[in-house]
Order: C-alpha cells, then sequence, then structure tokens
C-alpha cells in the first residue's frame, strides 16, 4: 500500500517535469538569453556607440582607402615601365643531302626592356585628375554615410523616449480608469449606480487597456529598432532619459538654412563631383583620337653555342651584346566606331550629370522650406498644448474632486481624463516633430550641431 501511494504522488511531478521540459524546448532563447543594460543619457552617447558599429560607415572608409590607392595607380602611368627579361633556346637543324650535316644551336638571352609612353593625348594626365576627383568623392561619400547614420540613430534614440513617454501617459490613464471601475463597481454592488454608467465605465476601462497594449508594442518596437541602429546585440535594454530634450531656436532662420545648404550640402556636393568625374572621363575618351607616342629601349646580352656534325671547320661560341632605343608613332584611324561611341556616350552623360544637379538644387531648396515650416508649426504648437495640458490638468482635478464628492456626473471626469491624456500626448508629438524637422535641416544644411538640444 505504501508503495502504491508513493508512486501515485511521484506519477503526477514525473510528468510535470516532462510537461515543463517540453515546454521549454519550444520557447524562444531570447526569453533564457541574458538582457543586458546600456545608459544614454543623452543622443551623444548614442551617437558615439552607433557611429562606431554602423557597418555602412565602415564600408566606405574602406572605400575611401581604395581611391588613395587608385591615386597611386594613376600616377604610376606617367612612369616608365621598366620590364627584366630572360630566355633559354635550343635549336636542332638536320640537312639532308650529300653532306648529310646535323646542327644543334642553343641560345641564352638575357636583359632589360624600357617602355615611357610621353604622349597620348594627355590622358595620362585626365586619368590622375580623376583619381584625385575620386578620393574627394569617397571623403564626401563618407561623410554623407555618417550624417545619414546621425539622422537615422538620434531619430530611433527620440522616437523611444516619445513611445516610452506616450506608454506612461496610457498607464496613467488606465490607472484613473482603474479608479473609477472600482468606484462604478462599488456604486453598482449598493445599487446606487445606473447599467448605463456601469457599461460606460466597462467601455472606457477595457479601451484603456487596448491603449497601453498598444503603446506597449510601439515602445517595443522603438526599442528595437534603436538596437539595431546602434549595432548592439538585439536583448539589450536601453536606458533613456524620461524626456525629449529641448530645442534652442535662438538664431535659426530659413535664409541661414537656404544659404548653407546650397554651399553645404552633400547630395550637392556629390553632384558636382560626378560633374567634373564625367567631364574628365570625356576628356580621356576625347585623348584617344590623338597620336601615341612611346619611347622604348632595349639592353640585353646573348650567348650561342653551335655544333654542327659532320663539320668541315670548327664554329666558335658566340657572345652578343644588344643596346638599342627608339621612338615609336601610332595613330588611330578607324576602330569600328567604338571610340566615337564612347565618347559620345561620355558627353550625353555629363551633360545628364548638369541637369539632374539643377534638378537636385531646386528640390533641396523644396525641402529645406518643407523642414522649416514643420519644424515652425512644431514649435507653435508645443506652445498651444503645453498651455492645453496644463489647463486640462487643472480641470481633470477639479472634477474629479466632484466627482468624488458626487457633485459631477462619471461621463464629465471621464471626458477631462480623455481630455488630459490627449493634450499630453499631443505635446509628445509636437516635440518629435520639431526635432525631427531641426535634425533634417541639420542634415540638409551639410552640419549636424546637437549643442541647441537642452534639457
Amino acid at each position: 500500500m505504501n508503495n502504491k501511494k508513493s508512486f501515485s504522488l511521484v506519477q503526477p511531478l514525473t510528468w510535470s517535469f516532462s510537461i515543463i521540459c517540453l515546454f521549454a524546448s519550444f520557447w524562444p532563447r531570447q526569453v533564457f538569453a541574458d538582457t543586458t543594460s546600456i545608459n544614454l543619457p543623452s543622443v551623444t552617447e548614442a551617437l558615439q556607440i552607433g557611429l562606431s558599429n554602423n557597418y555602412g560607415v565602415r564600408i566606405q572608409k574602406n572605400s575611401e582607402q581604395q581611391a588613395h590607392i587608385q591615386i597611386k595607380t594613376a600616377y604610376g602611368t606617367l612612369l616608365p615601365n621598366l620590364e627584366a627579361y630572360g630566355s633559354l633556346n635550343w635549336n636542332q637543324e638536320k640537312v639532308t643531302d650529300s653532306t648529310n650535316r646535323n646542327t644543334q644551336t642553343q641560345r641564352q638571352e638575357l636583359g632589360l626592356k624600357a617602355q615611357w609612353t610621353l604622349f597620348d593625348g594627355f590622358g595620362m594626365f585626365y586619368s590622375a585628375s580623376a583619381a584625385k576627383a575620386g578620393l574627394e568623392w569617397a571623403k564626401l561619400s563618407t561623410q554623407e554615410k555618417i550624417e545619414s547614420a546621425t539622422l537615422d540613430i538620434s531619430r530611433k534614440y527620440f522616437q523611444l523616449i516619445a513611445s516610452r513617454s506616450l506608454l506612461r501617459i496610457a498607464q496613467m490613464q488606465d490607472s484613473l480608469g482603474q479608479r473609477r471601475w472600482k468606484k462604478i463597481e462599488a456604486k453598482k454592488n449598493l445599487g446606487t449606480s445606473t447599467r448605463r454608467e456601469w457599461l460606460s465605465a466597462r467601455v472606457s476601462r477595457n479601451a484603456d487597456r487596448s491603449v497601453v497594449l498598444a503603446r506597449e508594442l510601439e515602445a517595443a518596437a522603438a526599442q528595437r529598432d534603436l538596437v539595431l541602429a546602434l549595432g548592439l546585440p538585439a536583448p539589450t535594454q536601453v536606458i533613456l532619459s524620461d524626456s525629449l530634450p529641448q530645442l534652442d531656436t535662438s538664431g535659426l532662420s530659413l535664409v541661414l538654412y537656404q544659404s548653407s545648404a546650397e554651399k553645404l550640402n552633400k547630395a550637392l556636393q556629390l553632384s558636382q563631383l560626378r560633374g567634373k568625374i564625367l567631364n574628365l572621363n570625356t576628356s580621356i575618351q576625347a585623348s584617344q583620337f590623338w597620336p601615341k607616342l612611346v619611347a622604348y629601349g632595349t639592353l640585353g646580352q646573348s650567348w650561342v653555342q653551335s655544333e654542327t656534325k659532320p663539320t668541315a671547320r670548327a664554329v666558335p661560341d658566340r657572345e652578343i651584346q644588344a643596346l638599342g632605343a627608339g621612338l615609336q608613332v601610332s595613330f588611330p584611324i578607324f576602330t569600328g566606331f567604338k571610340k566615337v561611341t564612347a565618347y559620345q556616350n561620355s558627353q550625353l552623360e555629363e551633360q545628364n550629370a548638369k541637369l539632374n544637379r539643377t534638378e537636385l538644387e531646386q528640390k533641396i531648396a523644396g525641402l529645406v522650406e518643407q523642414q522649416w515650416l514643420l519644424l515652425k508649426k512644431g514649435l507653435e504648437s508645443q506652445e498651444l498644448e503645453a498651455e492645453a495640458s496644463e489647463f486640462a490638468q487643472a480641470q481633470m482635478q477639479v472634477l474629479e474632486d466632484l466627482w468624488q464628492m458626487g457633485q459631477a456626473t462619471d461621463l464629465e471626469f471621464n471626458e477631462a481624463r480623455f481630455q488630459y491624456t490627449q493634450t499630453l500626448g499631443r505635446l509628445i508629438l509636437a516635440r518629435i516633430q520639431i526635432l525631427n524637422a531641426y535634425m533634417e535641416l541639420e542634415r540638409m544644411s551639410g552640419s549636424i550641431e546637437l549643442n541647441r538640444l537642452t534639457k
């Protein structure tokens, strides 16, 4: 009997342990992974980590090193080519006649050969200039990549702060709704509340919970986006400030941004540099129609050993020294229109680059004006919503006191609570609009300054 009882107790525990192990085997590993945390009190710290881990910036810096190497290659075409050569030949000649001679010859040869292109229609000089322009392109592309990464990281940093702020607002609204729900439940149990009040409170309570769940998902997505932008492991928990930074707008003007964008915008500078590179490429293609002048020289020595059987006389070994120099001129007369079409295509590409630059100038001017308008409207909205939130908070507190004393209806208090949380949400969205517009204006003007962002 005791054995049966012990088996009856152990069997459920065994099955429970097996179920737990089976459940754990299918559970995502991220749940059991160690979660690390990182404290980023300001966007500056986030940018330092994100830019150091950004693969796009790393790749572009490698491209910059490749451009340095390409310059060496281009300048190398201006120098002469020097080659060392050597050969070993063995030859046997048999003559079938009355003499039946059989001749064996062995030739050894060593020497130096030099070749120097003196003139090719200035194509070598154009190629060197194009390589230098390619280095400028690589440096500008690196700066543009850093600016784009800075804009992306800062946006996601601000978005995470905003998402967590909206989540706190939703949790505050849910807490107030919970208090309201408990009071309605108590009144319902006492029979002093109507069914309409009870249903309204329950619908409001469910709506508050739905908003909290939605805000939690948004905050989790914003956390994931920022961690990816920073190049950190997925389980990393980011600790941020509770509030968005404020923007010091003193000294900002649309004219200043437009002037800076015309001179320092990286996209415009790259477009202008592309036109320069294509112009050099057109010159390189045109240089192929010129004659080519090449100087050459050789210095060599040969050793010849020859033996003939049967022979009438002895053939001594010979040692030959050779020194030669000269000039060679070549002129392309007809190449099947290949060079002509290449030159024409290069001209058209250069024209297209000019058109693209004109279009880009107009586009950036319009974008600067658009972002400036978003900044101004965001500042106006921030001022209005800040005042509205203070008024809505005071009104909600008054109605809550009246509601607690039974001098205000449940719907009046719920409406005041809703208005207060809505103004807080709109205030956060206005601040996000201000920060995003400012960062975009800074990027388009060619330099991103974070000194204006204060707590």
